[in-house]
């Protein structure tokens, strides 16, 4: 593939690449080309640029004039911070409260006899 012009820039936390292709020119052996948003993908990849989602893609073709220069729109991905760690403080363990015990009656029964 046979790019022009490729240009980047950052802006508001977005990427933005700008494209241009020669025209298409069968006498200098120039032929008709298709650049889409993959093509665009792999190319940020090559030249080590980091993107994130696509939110604004086109199809750029050499066959006409005003269709050989477009822009494609990107995200910039954030770099993930590290989750804060919230540590609690532990309660003091509280013995557990005793029980009263229930107790018999200390009457006793006396047996009468005769």
């Amino acid at each position: 593939m046979r790019i022009d012009k490729f240009e980047t820039r950052e802006e508001d936390g977005k990427l933005y690449v700008y494209v241009e292709v020669d025209h298409e020119y069968a006498a200098a052996n120039i032929p008709r080309i298709r650049v889409e948003t993959g093509d665009i993908q792999a190319l940020l990849t090559e030249k080590g640029i980091k993107y994130g989602k696509c939110i604004v893609g086109a199809t750029l073709k050499n066959w006409r004039e005003h269709s050989r220069k477009k822009e494609w729109i990107f995200e910039i991905p954030l770099d993930k911070l590290p989750e804060p760690v919230i540590l609690k403080e532990e309660k003091q363990v509280q013995p557990k409260p005793t029980r009263k015990k229930r107790t018999r009656s200390s009457i006793k029964k006396v047996s009468t006899e005769e």
